[in-house]
């Protein structure tokens, strides 16, 4: 028997039974059923369109409220619907010339059902406002990514020695996939992948930081895919700054001549500040903050960072020879740093980097002391 305890203050948790509120969900589903069968509302590919048919068929009623400490209170005032004028005037009508108090029930929303609130609460509904009118339903497309079912999954170390169509195929029955999802996995390769991947070593994993910025194929925020531009303000900050140039600028600062400690603090300011105008727009306070904390340029008078200017993609800052040598050097660090983690090595640790060919040979070689400093010196 296990006994649960309370997170909060540690005493057990007793159930208790109470009445909660709930949704009758067979007048939904027929109209939501109807739209998709006669092809009002389309849902491809066909396989999800079946699935969806048959989820809404064996739909159940739906639980609504929530003993919870913070949420949307239900709207309800004991039994009387409505406000609570509304509901005293029905005690009234009912209970004439008796004293009433009025109670409003304490449970709050289900998270799902509040979040379907939003067009009536944040888009002035029932009001036909300009922005309901804007309401992204119209069209939805849900996001799957790379996932091995769909098989563009590939090994990086495929793409360093290449790998056949056969190859890639094999590789499929070596999981748990389905007979399906195989067929459906193999159907991609074939298509992606035609004459299978061929060899191109390591230079070909090489990327740039001011890339993110504003990647090839336009601005996500402009064309509304704001699940893309989150996802690039992260891999900017988290993947890039914090985990690879910060790290990579201490040994710098500390070991290098002054001219070199002033140029990586003047860039890791720049990436910074670009960084955090870069999500200002999806976290408005807490850049606001941080931003607030740097120091201004001479002649920069910006007040708030929400005035700011958005960060734009520069073709002058695009290298593809640094680029090479950067995705060598992750490439070579991320590879140690998984190692030192597989196998628990805290101190001490020796790795060997064995280069293809003369012109990785130089770019390990003169990049040794980034490569160093990127895994934190854990290796040697």
């Amino acid at each position: 028997m296990v006994v649960a305890i309370c997170g909060r203050s540690g005493d057990v948790v007793k159930p208790l039974l109470k009445p909660h509120w709930w949704m009758r969900m067979k007048p939904l589903t027929k109209p939501a059923m109807a739209v998709v069968e006669s092809g009002e509302l389309v849902i491809r590919p066909e396989l999800q369109r079946r699935q969806y048919l048959q989820w809404m068929r064996k739909l159940q009623d739906w639980c609504l409220s929530r003993q919870l400490w913070r949420g949307h209170q239900i709207r309800h005032i004991d039994q009387y619907r409505g406000t609570e004028r509304e509901a005293r005037e029905k005690v009234e009508q009912k209970l004439p010339g008796k004293k009433s108090t009025l109670k409003r029930d304490e449970d709050v929303l289900d998270t799902c059902f509040s979040s379907a609130l939003w067009p009536f609460s944040a888009l002035g509904w029932p009001d036909k406002t300009s922005d309901l009118e804007y309401f992204p339903n119209t069209t939805l497309e849900n996001r799957l990514g790379h996932y091995t079912v769909l098989g563009n999954v590939i090994e990086p170390v495929d793409v360093l020695d290449g790998i056949s169509v056969a190859d890639l195929h094999q590789r499929l029955l070596h999981g748990n996939l389905a007979p399906s999802e195989v067929n459906n996995a193999q159907k991609y390769q074939k298509k992606a992948f035609p004459q299978g991947i061929p060899q191109v070593g390591a230079d070909a994993l090489r990327f740039s930081l001011t890339s993110y910025v504003q990647p090839p194929g336009g601005d996500a925020v402009g064309e509304c895919e704001f699940s893309r531009s989150t996802q690039i303000g992260y891999r900017y900050l988290y993947d890039e700054l914090f985990d690879i140039y910060i790290e990579n600028s201490k040994s710098i600062v500390s070991d290098g001549t002054p001219e070199e400690a002033r140029s990586a603090m003047d860039t890791l300011y720049s990436i910074l500040e670009s960084g955090l105008r870069l999500v200002s727009r999806f976290m408005p306070f807490l850049t606001e903050k941080l931003w607030q904390r740097l120091p201004r340029r001479p002649g920069d008078n910006t007040c708030s960072i929400t005035i700011a200017t958005y960060p734009e993609y520069e073709s002058s800052l695009h290298d593809p020879t640094s680029e090479v040598a950067c995705g060598l050097v992750l490439g070579c660090s991320k590879a140690i740093r998984s190692l030192l983690a597989d196998y628990a090595v805290k101190h001490s640790g020796l790795a060997y980097i064995a280069p293809l060919n003369q012109v990785l040979y130089d770019t390990v070689s003169a990049q040794l002391p980034a490569i160093k400093s990127v895994i934190s010196g854990r290796a040697q």
